[in-house]
C-alpha cells in the first residue's frame, strides 16, 4: 500500500483512491469488530454528557438532575463532599435531599465543572495504567483539547459548552480505540505521516476509511446526538461547521504554544484567520489578550486532573 501512496501526486489521484476505496465494504465491516471490543473507554460517556446538559442550561433545581447523580455514587459524593455536607457518611448511597442541599450551595457551575471533571479523569486513569506510548500521547492530547476548546468557546460566547468540551474530547476518537485494537495499523498510519502524507490520504491508504468514520460508529454505540456525531463526522472538513473550526483553532493554539519556535506574528496571522472563519467580529489584539486568560485557566484544569 505504500507504493500506492508514492504515486499520489495530484488531487485528482487522491479522489480517485478515496472513491476506490470507500467502496470497500469489508473495511466498515472490520470497524465493526473494533468497536465490539471496546471496553477501556469510559462506559458512561453519554450519561456524563446528559447530566452537562442539565447543568449548562437549568435555573431552577430539577428532580431529573438530582435523580441521574444520585445513580452515579462516585460522583454524587464527590458533590457532597464539595458542598462540606456530611463529607463522610455511613451509608452506601448519598440521598437525594443531601445532593439537592449539595447542588444548592455549589450552584450548577461547580457541579458542572465537577462532572466533566470525572470524565476526564477516567480517561486520564487510562493515561496513568497503560504502557503503550502512543495511546497516552493521545489520550493527554484529547483532555488537553476538551479543555481549550471550551475556554476558546467562552470567548465566542457559545452557551453549550457541552458540545465544545466533547467535540475536543472526541476529536481523536477513533485513534484512541485504533491504538487499542488495532495497533499495527495506527503504526502504520503514523509511519506514513512522517512521511510527509497527509492524514486522510495516509488513512484511505491503510483502512481504506478516515478514522473519523470509526469515531461516528462508536459514538452511536454510545448513543450520543446526532449533533455530536456529525461534528465528529467533520474532523477533517471543518469549513461549514463553527464548533469543528473552534476544534481546529484550539488544536493550532495548543501546538503554537509547545512549539517553542512558533513566533508571534506567526500565531497572530494564524489566529486572524481563525477569527475570520469562526465569524467573530472581535478584534485580534482582544483575542489575543482574552486567549492568554483562557491558557491561565486551561493550565489550572491541566493539573486539576494529571495530578497524581
Amino acid at each position: 500500500m505504500p507504493i500506492l501512496v508514492d504515486m499520489l501526486d495530484s488531487d485528482l489521484q487522491k479522489k480517485q483512491l478515496d472513491m476506490m476505496l470507500s467502496k470497500n465494504v469489508r473495511y466498515f465491516k472490520h470497524f465493526d469488530e473494533i468497536i465490539s471490543k471496546v471496553t477501556e473507554l469510559p462506559s458512561r460517556q453519554s450519561f456524563l454528557a446528559y447530566l452537562m446538559d442539565l447543568t449548562s442550561d437549568v435555573s431552577t433545581l430539577n428532580t431529573d438532575l438530582i435523580s441521574e447523580i444520585g445513580d452515579h455514587e462516585t460522583l454524587a459524593k464527590l458533590i457532597v463532599e464539595k458542598a462540606r455536607v456530611s463529607a463522610r457518611l455511613p451509608q452506601a448511597r448519598v440521598s437525594a435531599a443531601q445532593l439537592k442541599l449539595a447542588i444548592q450551595k455549589l450552584g450548577y457551575g461547580l457541579v458542572y465543572n465537577e462532572v466533566q471533571d470525572s470524565l476526564a479523569k477516567e480517561y486520564a486513569k487510562i493515561y496513568f495504567t497503560t504502557v503503550k506510548e502512543d495511546l497516552r500521547d493521545v489520550l493527554k492530547k484529547s483532555i488537553k483539547l476538551a479543555y481549550m476548546t471550551k475556554e476558546l468557546g467562552k470567548i465566542l460566547n457559545i452557551r453549550n459548552s457541552t458540545i465544545t468540551f466533547f467535540a475536543g474530547l472526541h476529536h481523536h476518537l477513533g485513534e484512541v480505540v485504533l491504538i487499542l485494537k488495532e495497533p499495527k495499523l495506527f503504526a502504520d498510519i503514523k509511519a506514513l505521516r512522517q512521511r510527509g502524507i497527509d492524514t486522510k490520504t495516509a488513512e484511505l491508504a491503510v483502512l481504506g476509511a478516515e478514522l473519523n468514520e470509526l469515531a461516528k460508529l462508536i459514538l452511536k454505540k454510545w448513543e450520543f446526538s446526532e449533533e455530536m456525531i456529525n461534528l465528529i463526522s467533520k474532523n477533517n472538513n471543518p469549513e461549514s461547521n463553527q464548533i469543528a473550526i473552534l476544534v481546529r483553532f484550539a488544536d493550532f493554539v495548543l501546538r503554537s504554544i509547545e512549539d517553542k519556535n512558533s513566533s508571534p506574528e506567526a500565531m497572530r496571522g494564524m489566529a486572524e484567520d481563525f477569527i475570520f472563519a469562526l465569524g467573530s467580529s472581535m478584534e485580534v489584539d482582544k483575542w489575543i489578550e482574552e486567549m492568554k486568560l483562557a491558557y491561565i485557566r486551561f493550565i489550572e484544569t491541566e493539573y486539576r486532573i494529571f495530578k497524581r
